[in-house]
């Protein structure tokens, strides 16, 4: 009778903890995933306050931005040499 008990209360706490997980933990990773992106939001305006006053407090500083430039002219394309091939 008490092997009956205990497979019985293993079987309901296994269902019970199961039941759990399903609902709570998403619940829970939504929060803290919430407070995390919140996190790190907060650091990234921390850091962009901070260099917009290293900036300001600075001189003037000029930024170029890099153009790539292309090596094939798209005009006149590639140039490929060929061989004749006789059978």
């Amino acid at each position: 009778m008490l092997l009956i008990k205990i497979i019985f209360w293993m079987i309901v706490i296994y269902y019970a903890l199961k039941l759990i997980v399903r609902f709570l933990l998403p619940f829970l990773l939504k929060r803290l995933t919430k407070r995390m992106f919140s996190n790190f939001e907060q650091m990234q305006n921390q850091a962009q306050q901070q260099t917009r006053y290293q900036k300001q407090k600075d001189e003037i500083t000029i930024e170029y931005t890099q153009q790539k430039k292309s090596s094939i002219d798209k005009d006149k394309g590639e140039y490929v040499d060929f061989e004749e091939v006789k059978d």
